[in-house]
Parts: C-alpha cells; structure tokens; sequence
C-alpha cells in the first residue's frame, strides 16, 4: 500500500514539473501582424517587412513591432505555390523580444495581386519552439502591405472563400 500511495505521489510530482518545465519552455506568442513592404527580394535579395504587432504572449497583452527578412523562391503564377526558402524575423510585444529564424513555408498567387503567405518561425531568442504565420501580401496600391495571424499551430490562409493546397 505504501509504495502505491509513493509511486502516486511520485507520478503527480513529476507530472506537474513537466506542466512546468514546457510552459517555460514555450511561451505562448499570438497576435495579429500588419505592416509594409520596405524593399522587395529583386532589390534587396531578401524582401524587407516592418510592422506593427498586437497580441499576446502566456494571454497576457502585448503591442509591440516585427521586423523580417523573407527568402522566397520566385512569385508564382495565379493559383500557384512558391517556396518560402528561408529568412530571419524580430517581434517585440510588450517587454519580450523573440528572434528566429524562418523555416519554410509557402506563398500562394490569389488573384496576382494578392499573395497567401505561410510559414513556420523558429525561435531562437526569447523562448523556444515554433509560431507560425498566415497573412495576405497585398501588392495592389504602393506599398505592398502585409496582415496576418501569429499563431501556435499552422492555419489557413485568413481571406475567405480561398483554397491553397500546401
């Protein structure tokens, strides 16, 4: 009986600690992202994104900027995919800073105006695992404009009625 109620006690202890242990590990960043276009991948050999971000991060709320440097293959042909390669990001919300390195991802041709964009975020700086991000480039009047969605789990392109095949 005994070393049933220890081994009990055991399992919840450690249970606990590995509740703990991620929650550290991880926070959880989520938020809306919406900005520019400051200089396209022919010009810079990177296309150059600045924004605004309003979120939260472990729900608490947080506004703060993004900053990224995408790497993508050549723009598509409508209702084509082209690769996003690679690139490096910023976010800041609130009094955190994540940093992190883009790990692929796909931009979508809608209408050859309007471009899907998803991708996976590593993070280097500020906590550990992966975000994502949805959004819709927007090429139409000057500047380009980005919005999205920074999530936890991968999800689909927010513009309604869309179909994109990753």
């Amino acid at each position: 009986m005994r070393r049933a109620i220890a081994s009990s006690i055991l399992a919840i202890v450690l249970g606990f600690s590995a509740v703990k242990l991620s929650a550290d590990s991880r926070p959880v960043l989520s938020g809306a992202a919406a900005g520019i276009e400051l200089c396209p991948q022919f010009i810079c050999g990177f296309a150059l994104f600045a924004g605004r971000f309003e979120g939260e991060v472990n729900s608490r709320p947080a506004s703060g900027a993004f900053a990224a440097a995408i790497v993508h293959g050549p723009l598509p042909a409508i209702g084509q995919i082209a690769p996003i390669l690679g690139g490096q990001w910023t976010i800041t919300a609130g009094r955190r800073l994540f940093r992190g390195e883009v790990a692929g991802g796909t931009t979508y041709n809608l209408n050859d105006t309007q471009f899907c964009v998803n991708m996976a975020m590593k993070i280097a700086d500020g906590g550990r695992g992966e975000i994502f991000f949805s959004g819709v480039l927007d090429h139409g009047p000057f500047p380009p404009t980005i919005a999205g969605l920074v999530t936890q789990s991968p999800s689909p392109c927010p513009i309604a009625g869309t179909t994109q095949e990753n």
